[in-house]
């Protein structure tokens, strides 16, 4: 008998290998790509510990760069003042220097050989040059011609003083009632006040005289000097 001849070829399963290769290789690719992605994403303890240490590091050398500067600019006052001091004193020398040549050191040591009693005799003079100044000047005032007679009162700080036949002193720190007593001492048809105002007065002259003008008394005033004193002539 004769064979038959086979009509169909045999399968093959060589591309369906090549597929199931492929796709495991794209899968272990990408869980790779995925792992690698996750560990760089993932903080590191070793990192952070480094990151911190370094932190403290540079604090550190920012402070002893921050005192190195404080103690430079204390050294540099230093030397600033250091300098004065040297050029002070070197004025100090040229300045004694010139004394000498100008013979003020010969002068200074004759001026310590002063005896006592000239010195006695110096202190009693300027004693008498102060008494002297002290004394009280006597002011004069002579009254014109007019119908009221004048009422001389010396005004300053701590008081308000009439003159004349019935001497009265006032305290000037109250002007109201030193007002009250003249307007019941004095009589305005007859009489007239005559202010002497020393410069200690003159910080309520102004008003004083004002309020007394209005009180109705005739008020005339002139200036005296502090230390003097005002006698009315006959």
């Amino acid at each position: 008998m004769a064979k038959r001849k086979q009509s169909a070829a045999p399968v093959s399963l060589f591309s369906f290998q090549d597929i199931i290769t492929s796709i495991c290789g794209i899968i272990v690719l990408l869980v790779l790509l995925f792992a690698i992605e996750m560990a760089r994403q993932e903080p590191r303890p070793d990192a952070e510990a480094g990151q911190a240490s370094r932190a403290e590091e540079v604090s550190r050398l920012e402070e002893e760069v921050r005192s190195a500067q404080r103690t430079l600019d204390a050294l540099k006052q230093s030397e600033i003042a250091q300098s004065a001091y040297a050029y002070w004193q070197s004025l100090q020398r040229e300045r004694d220097k010139r004394k000498v040549e100008l013979g003020y050191e010969t002068k200074k040591t004759a001026a310590r050989t002063v005896t006592r009693d000239d010195l006695t005799v110096k202190r009693d003079a300027l004693l008498a040059q102060l008494a002297k100044q002290a004394e009280v000047e006597v002011v004069r005032f002579i009254p014109g011609e007019g119908s009221k007679k004048p009422v001389l009162v010396e005004c300053s700080s701590s008081a308000i003083s009439v003159k004349g036949e019935n001497p009265q002193s006032y305290p000037a720190n109250d002007r109201n009632a030193v007002l009250r007593a003249f307007s019941t001492r004095f009589d305005a048809n007859t009489e007239c006040l005559v202010l002497m105002l020393k410069p200690s007065s003159i910080e309520y002259a102004n008003g004083f005289i004002q309020s007394l003008q209005k009180s109705g008394l005739t008020v005339g005033w002139d200036a005296l000097e502090e230390h003097a004193q005002t006698q009315l002539a006959p």
